[in-house]
């Protein structure tokens, strides 16, 4: 991934980190999801269960759900299977319209969901085609553990999130949660949600199914 500014060389941006890591697991360093903000000077994108925004000026992590122990199915930004599947989401969150603290400094904000599938259930899929080449030929090798909401058991549930933040100044990560079901506690899915251009979210919750009501309301 290159990025620069107009008239300028490009800078490569790496897709390791540049400090060295214990945890070798390649997935821990894929990047996914990669979206500009409004006025492409900014890319934020998925890693390892959190948003992170990356530009030539390095990159800054901006969710912690890695670090919860408690629940390791707990990720922010990224989307479950049923609603890849179901209702056709292919993306956890949203760049806002940034907010100007001062004429020369801009508060960046992402609305983004964090989900939990703890409670989903864990299915083992034999795998079709394992490597003849793997160093191991123990069975485990041969079946994935995924997890699957089977019809009538629980599903993955999502909360709706706010991160703002001035660029590459980590001090200024202000984490909110917006608790939809305090107010609607009716809502079982987030089918889709972003921002309005004057600065309002919105977001469309099913309370089941077959049901779909439109939300939209002011940021305080």
């Amino acid at each position: 991934l290159f990025v620069s500014y107009i008239l300028q060389l490009p800078i490569l941006i790496p897709s390791q980190p540049s400090s060295p890591s214990a945890d070798d697991d390649p997935s821990r360093h894929s990047r996914t999801d990669p979206k500009l903000n409004h006025d492409a000077t900014l890319i934020a994108y998925v890693r390892q269960r959190d948003l992170w925004i990356t530009s030539i000026e390095g990159d800054m992590r901006l969710t912690f759900c890695a670090d919860q122990t408690a629940d390791r199915t707990r990720s922010c930004g990224t989307v479950e299977y049923l609603m890849q599947e179901e209702f056709h989401r292919y993306t956890g969150y949203d760049w806002g319209p940034p907010l100007a603290s001062s004429a020369d400094t801009c508060i960046q904000r992402i609305l983004y969901l964090e989900t939990t599938e703890a409670d989903v259930d864990v299915v083992v899929i034999k795998n079709a085609s394992p490597s003849c080449h793997h160093p191991s030929n123990r069975p485990s090798d041969a079946v994935d553990s995924v997890r699957y909401p089977r019809a009538g058991r629980h599903n993955a549930v999502s909360d709706l999130c706010i991160v703002e933040f001035i660029p590459h100044q980590q001090r200024s990560l202000v984490h909110r949660k917006l608790d939809i079901r305090a107010y609607f506690p009716w809502t079982e899915y987030i089918v889709r949600f972003g921002w309005m251009p004057h600065g309002h979210r919105y977001v469309l919750p099913t309370g089941e199914y077959y049901a779909l009501d439109m939300l939209s309301w002011d940021i305080i």
